[in-house]
């Protein structure tokens, strides 16, 4: 169990950066599109890497394709698929490559469990989502119950870290993201007295 931790978080750093970066990049899936395109050249040359040999490394990705959150979770799609391809041109993990299995975790909290389960069935060792905070209360328990670790790169309600000894998450909480929302209003406005949210 510690060795398959410790290969998810060796890889989840850079799988998360590149996730946030496309994820709050784009305004629509054609501007991801561009957007992956650009940093992947910005990454620059592809080294010379160690050819890919072995048991593709299986992490899964549960992010909303569909429903009401299908803009961000598709643009987090693309994230995750810079993220493949940079590690796998730079020859994978030791050696081995890694594959990404993707499930759709809708919008709701059971298309994110059933996703969760499709996947922990699928025998990945990490899974990187879901899109929404509701969806995780469900699902995290879920993956964490089963051993297998979550990274979330958009869950921002309070209690998800709690949520299992296997649930991680790259975003603040949404008490820090008021908190600066606020100071960064008032260096530009000092005067502002009132606040109203829509």
């Amino acid at each position: 169990m510690k060795k398959r931790f410790s290969l998810f978080a060796s890889l989840s750093l850079v799988v998360v950066t590149l996730l946030s970066l496309v994820a709050t990049q784009a305004a629509s899936n054609s501007v991801a599109q561009s957007t992956a395109a650009a940093t992947m050249a910005a990454l620059g040359p592809t080294p010379t890497a160690l050819p890919l040999s072995g048991d593709p490394i299986l992490i899964g990705v549960a992010l909303a394709q569909t429903g009401s959150s299908s803009l961000l979770g598709q643009d987090q799609v693309v994230g995750a698929k810079i993220a493949e391809a940079y590690f796998n041109q730079r020859g994978g993990v030791n050696g081995r490559p890694i594959k990404l299995v993707y499930q759709d975790a809708g919008s709701t909290p059971d298309t994110a469990t059933q996703a969760f389960n499709t996947l922990i069935n699928g025998n990945v060792v990490a899974i990187v989502g879901p899109t929404l905070s509701t969806q995780a209360f469900a699902a995290d328990p879920v993956a964490s119950k089963a051993g297998v670790p979550v990274l979330a790169p958009s869950n921002t309600a309070g209690g998800i870290p709690q949520l299992g000894a296997y649930v991680t998450r790259i975003s603040a909480g949404v008490a820090s993201y008021a908190v600066n929302a606020i100071t960064l209003a008032l260096k530009q406005n000092p005067g502002i007295k009132n606040v109203a949210v829509e």
